[in-house]
């Protein structure tokens, strides 16, 4: 089972600190693999007594991304962890599903605050921002969403993410744009590609991951205002539940764009989630060319 590391686990020096304390070893040996909790922002509203101050917990926020990092953990590394957040009575579990910006879902386990010792904003001490803000920078994650968290300032948080990429009836000229540019202020649209593969479902595409090597699908990438306004719409048109909920027409993944102007990009877009037996592949990769057909 797979652990999303997002607060203060993420800096070897403090975790070992802790290990020697309580004369066991390491529980996070090896080394960890980057990820993105999504639809979750970083927020201090938990008051530690270990920490002397605010304690990072994480909370719904729709568009929002909160890196962190995969680690193995095997019996004796779950053990050490709940014995470290303080299962059962500060934090608990939780099943969640991690993205990478390659398009992939994860399976993981995380831990969150108890709802009762949730209160309003705690200042963090300089320490404790400084220890997680080292672990971040250990894996060559950005620390602006902790900074935005840790001053509680009234302006929101950058967004990690505010790009979407539609390659079907959303793109211009077609019939679903509309939806799409009523909700979203667009403050730049170029065409893009991205790897995978595109299904003809009849009257709308479908993009999976690509099966062969070189497969590529062709869209076009806007950059919004608000992304959580405008996923919130694109999940209504694209039957998207939410992550670990069953039934989503589609699911909301990160994929890795290539422009026309030579920039790689990271952007919000939709894979199919499962694939109907009518579904036949678009050579080109274009909805536009097989509509044209």
């Amino acid at each position: 089972m797979l652990y999303f590391a997002y607060g203060s686990n993420l800096d070897a020096r403090d975790r070992r600190s802790w290990c020697k304390k309580n004369g066991v070893d390491d529980f996070l040996e090896g080394s960890g693999r980057v990820g993105y909790l999504p639809d979750t922002e970083l927020v201090f509203h938990y008051r530690s007594s270990v920490r002397a101050g605010g304690a990072l917990n994480i909370r719904q926020c729709r568009g929002q991304l909160t890196p962190g990092v995969l680690f193995e953990v095997d019996a004796r590394g779950w053990a050490l962890l709940d014995r470290k957040e303080r299962v059962p009575h500060y934090y608990r579990r939780r099943p969640v599903q991690v993205l990478t910006d390659c398009g992939e879902q994860v399976a993981a386990v995380t831990y969150e605050v108890l709802p009762e010792h949730r209160e309003g904003f705690v200042s963090p001490t300089n320490d404790y921002v400084d220890t997680v803000r080292r672990g971040l920078h250990e894996f060559g994650l950005t620390d602006a969403l902790l900074t935005a968290a840790a001053t509680a300032s009234d302006s929101p948080a950058p967004w990690l993410v505010d790009r979407v990429f539609v390659y079907g009836t959303l793109m211009r000229g077609e019939c679903r744009h509309q939806s799409l540019q009523a909700d979203a202020e667009i403050l730049h649209a170029l065409p893009a590609k991205t790897k995978g593969r595109l299904l003809d479902l009849g009257a709308f595409p479908g993009l999976v991951p690509a099966v062969e090597q070189g497969e590529q699908v062709v869209g076009e990438y806007y950059r919004v205002m608000d992304i959580g306004l405008t996923l919130g719409t694109l999940d209504q048109i694209e039957e998207f539940r939410g992550y670990g909920i069953e039934g989503s027409l589609y699911t909301r993944v990160l994929a890795q764009l290539d422009t026309e102007t030579g920039a790689t990009q990271v952007a919000w877009t939709y894979h199919l989630s499962e694939i109907p037996p009518s579904a036949t592949v678009i050579p080109s990769g274009s909805w536009r060319s097989r509509s044209a057909r």
